[in-house]
């Protein structure tokens, strides 16, 4: 199956979807359903580790595009994110390849397409930059599980992509994924972290990167490095 061929699934058949595990290195060594990845092990007091991204599109104007996660959501549901965040998928070669810069692009497009149903045209693999990886962990909420409580945690190697529109944004909002959105300008982040409930990753994100993303690439317009190989990632940064 190809990036292309992927069929929007329901909420209980994406939870069942492969996710690819990884280790310490952020090489794959396995895969697990999304669910199963998420689950809390007591014994290492971590779920089990796997690959993500964190997609953060700006429009013209450089403001960000943020969503407010879906009450149906597997972690962390009603929270505040970044434009998109989701992981590769083990079953579509192209996203998890000898290449994961690519594999994350092509994840990106797919669920940016999905979740905001921004068209797989309109933001091509050439128009997401990898700025940066970030390990992070963090428990989220418990939930039912045939009938028997279940705690859910992120442990993730998150890859972290921008992109920036110089015309208006196509958005279809899927709301079994995303309960509302909101563009936000750099003088407005302050205030919106203090105000509003903020997912981890995305708090890690704007108390780490962020500001020099937003200063050096959006407002000032550099260049991002184009990290392609695998031996040239960006550090791995523990959160």
């Amino acid at each position: 199956m190809s990036t292309e061929e992927y069929k929007p699934a329901s909420q209980e058949e994406m939870n069942a979807e492969l996710i690819p595990l990884v280790d310490e290195n952020d090489h794959i060594i396995g895969s697990a359903a999304k669910m199963e990845a998420h689950y809390f092990n007591s014994e290492h007091e971590k779920s089990k580790l796997h690959r993500a991204f964190s997609v953060l599109l700006f429009d013209s104007n450089g403001k960000l595009l943020v969503q407010r996660r879906s009450a149906e959501k597997l972690t962390f549901p009603l929270l505040w994110a970044n434009t998109c965040c989701s992981h590769p998928l083990f079953s579509i070669p192209q996203e998890c390849g000898p290449n994961p810069a690519e594999g994350v692009k092509r994840a990106a497009i797919r669920r940016m397409k999905f979740e905001l149903g921004v068209p797989t045209d309109f933001l091509k693999l050439e128009d997401y930059h990898l700025v940066g990886r970030m390990r992070y962990y963090s428990p989220s909420f418990s939930i039912t599980v045939d009938e028997k409580k279940v705690n859910l945690a992120e442990n993730e190697i998150d890859y972290i992509l921008i992109a920036q529109t110089k015309v208006p944004i196509p958005l279809n909002i899927n709301k079994d994924e995303i309960a509302e959105v909101r563009y936000i300008s750099r003088e407005e982040l302050p205030a919106f972290l203090e105000k509003e409930p903020i997912s981890p990753w995305f708090r890690h994100i704007c108390n780490s990167m962020l500001p020099a993303v937003w200063s050096e690439y959006i407002d000032e317009g550099k260049g991002c490095k184009e990290w392609t190989e695998p031996t040239d990632l960006p550090e791995i940064k523990e959160m």
